[in-house]
């Protein structure tokens, strides 16, 4: 009987000793599955029209990445009808995503098919980080190892993210910026640790502007948050009092710093964006024809440019269409062939 319950005890002791070990078996799996996508993606060869347009234009990018054109980000560069030298600039993007770019193809010089294989590895790296980030967010939220890998590859595996997973656009390495932000969310909201959050989402920043649709609206819903819970703990009756509370918690809340400090330095790389075009394009181009400004001009429609090619933009439509998209993306890649939808790009 003792030498039962001895074994009985042993066994109680490894398991708990192999509980840590069985929790990290879904996240093992999941990253099996990432370097198994990865290696099937990279030795398929598969090219497309989307792919050949978008790849070229972000290896020129980052290609003409250098101080002698002060980073400035443009495609080509020809000459003018006066003999003047121009520039197709496209900074529509963070520099930080091409400084990696143009990191990974220097060491092959001029062979363009080692370029192309090592930057859409680099893509293809972070995407399989972004996974990963998503994974790890959701572990926490959810406490649950399983359905968190569930909901790491369901989402991951829809035709537009295996489409753009290894593209060298800068979507995979935003996507990443965007996950490792839920994440610094997560063990914000849970730990209160903000420095961590802070660093990840200026970071990412750096890396693409996407990750603004996420930090706003977590901040616009912390601040209200904040001023809710103020004003409902405040014992006062009169408004004025509530009202103090409100402002007082809304102005030491971290969400606003959060919030200012996205905001500013979103500011300062785009302004270092500008101050690069206005000196590489010799100081004579008007604030509002800079590359930059006037891409921001027309993505917020302040200019009428996006509305006048696109007349059906208006909040119903817009809102249907963006439902529909968002149900297509979602479905995994092997459902689309039975259901007849064309995977642009090849």
């Amino acid at each position: 009987m003792r030498k039962f319950v001895s074994n009985i005890l042993s066994g109680v002791a490894s398991a708990r000793v192999l509980a840590p070990a069985r929790e990290q078996l879904p996240f093992l799996l999941l990253l099996t599955v990432l370097a198994a996508a990865v290696f099937f993606e990279m030795t398929s060869g598969q090219f497309g029209a989307l792919r050949d347009l978008l790849d070229g234009q972000a290896l020129a990018v980052a290609s003409n990445l250098s101080p002698e054109h002060r980073f400035l980000m443009f495609v080509r560069q020809y000459t003018g009808v006066d003999g003047e030298l121009l520039y197709a600039v496209y900074n529509r993007f963070p520099l930080g995503t091409y400084l990696l770019i143009k990191a990974v193809i220097v060491p092959f010089g001029d062979s363009a098919s080692a370029q192309i294989f090592a930057a859409r590895l680099l893509a293809a790296a972070f995407f399989s980080g972004a996974a990963a980030f998503a994974y790890l967010g959701l572990r926490r939220l959810t406490n649950q190892p399983w359905t968190a890998m569930a909901a790491a590859l369901l989402a991951f595996s829809s035709y537009h993210a295996l489409l753009y997973g290894d593209m060298i656009a800068p979507d995979a390495i935003g996507l990443f910026g965007v996950m490792l932000t839920f994440h610094g969310m997560t063990i914000f909201v849970q730990e209160g640790r903000f420095r961590q959050l802070l660093i990840k989402a200026l970071a990412s920043i750096l890396l693409s502007w996407i990750v603004m649709a996420l930090l706003l609206p977590f901040t616009a819903l912390g601040l209200a948050s904040a001023v809710f819970y103020a004003m409902r703990g405040n014992p006062s009756s009169r408004v004025a009092d509530k009202a103090r509370a409100a402002f007082a918690a809304f102005v030491s809340s971290r969400y606003l710093r959060l919030g200012g400090a996205a905001l500013l330095f979103c500011a300062l790389v785009m302004g270092f964006n500008a101050a690069n075009e206005y000196i590489a394009l010799g100081g004579e181009v008007p604030l509002l024809d800079l590359p930059s400004v006037r891409s921001v001009l027309m993505r917020t429609t302040i200019d009428g440019a996006l509305l006048a090619e696109a007349p059906d933009i208006s909040w119903l439509p817009l809102i249907g269409l963006q439902f529909e998209r968002i149900g297509g993306t979602s479905l995994p890649y092997l459902a689309l062939p039975a259901l007849g939808h064309d995977v642009y790009g090849g």
